[in-house]
């Protein structure tokens, strides 16, 4: 869109030479800017100098990279691909060095948290409207895309978020997310991190207040539910009832859950509804589980999760078990 719009206007005040290279930077630059969104979206990052490493690459892309796999092709049938490897490999190591020379400069990232599910759509649509849509409505477009980074802005990240294998605790709290363990379940911890905006290391995250830790066990307070975390089976083994909590997560086989006075999540039940969310809405703890979101898949079993555990009040019992 940007060099349909550019088409047939001469640039006089550039010399010759420069043409080639102010279009590789528009073209960098366009391409950037078009992407950036989808990927801080999909990788809760943006890159600063992502035009400077496309600048010193792109050319090697076009001019060595490309040509030299081609003539590689045509070659193999010959047994005389070699030079032409050798070649490609120069151009490929040249763009790898300067992928980790801009990633390693001091500010060449920023995070930013996960976007809402309306977020991107609305960003999308409203970009297509912009380039597609001919005459001063088109403008629409960019209100749309405006509103789909407002709406970013306000972002939310769950309160309490537990793993499916009933290992790993991470709570929001005033230094970011805290984490229950710094070593195990790493995946998960890496995950939430990065969507809440400030990847850092699991034993940073860990070393943050927000638990009140006893041996195996683990408590939090989300709003007005008091969620309890025993590992290993000699712990869950002698537990009595739920200790005062309102919500047991274990990462054993829980024989006891059907006798226990509160919601249990044992491994067992862990394996039905994925992870677990809590959420925060005026002073309320609300329970969203992964297969709330995703439904029935081939590779959750096809069960429908057990439901009614709820917890709407430090002390309410599960509806059903």
């Amino acid at each position: 869109a940007v060099f349909g719009a550019l088409r047939g206007r001469e640039a006089a005040w550039l010399p010759r030479w420069m043409r080639p290279v102010v279009a590789v930077v528009a073209s960098s630059l366009i391409a950037g800017l078009g992407t950036a969104p989808f990927a801080a979206a999909h990788f809760n990052q943006v890159s600063h100098y992502g035009l400077l490493a496309n600048v010193l690459s792109v050319p090697v892309m076009g001019t060595v990279v490309m040509p030299a796999a081609v003539l590689a092709a045509c070659l193999a049938p010959l047994g005389l691909e070699g030079v032409a490897l050798w070649v490609l490999d120069r151009g490929l190591r040249w763009i790898l060095m300067i992928a980790h020379w801009v990633a390693g400069m001091e500010g060449a990232v920023s995070h930013v948290v996960s976007p809402q599910g309306v977020v991107l759509p609305i960003l999308t649509l409203g970009a297509l409207w912009l380039i597609l849509i001919q005459g001063r409505v088109r403008f629409a477009g960019a209100v749309a895309v405006m509103a789909a980074f407002v709406v970013w802005t306000g972002a939310e990240r769950p309160a309490l978020l537990v793993s499916d294998s009933g290992g790993l605790m991470g709570v929001m709290s005033p230094q970011g997310r805290a984490l229950s363990r710094d070593k195990g379940d790493g995946f998960a911890a890496d995950s939430w991190l990065e969507n809440d905006g400030g990847p850092v290391g699991q034993d940073v995250a860990a070393a943050r207040s927000g638990f009140f830790r006893d041996g195996k066990m683990v408590r939090v307070d989300v709003a007005d539910v008091e969620v309890l975390m025993v590992t290993g089976k000699t712990a869950i083994a002698g537990l009595e009832g739920c200790a005062g909590a309102d919500v047991l997560v274990t990462d054993q086989r829980d024989l006891m859950a059907g006798d226990r006075p509160c919601a249990v999540y044992d491994a067992a039940r862990l394996r039905e509804t994925g992870s677990l969310a809590y959420w925060v809405k005026d002073g309320r703890a609300t329970l969203r589980t992964a297969r709330d979101v995703t439904g029935d898949r081939l590779w959750n079993g096809g069960m429908p999760p057990r439901t009614g555990d709820t917890v709407i009040a430090r002390g309410t019992a599960p509806l059903d078990q």
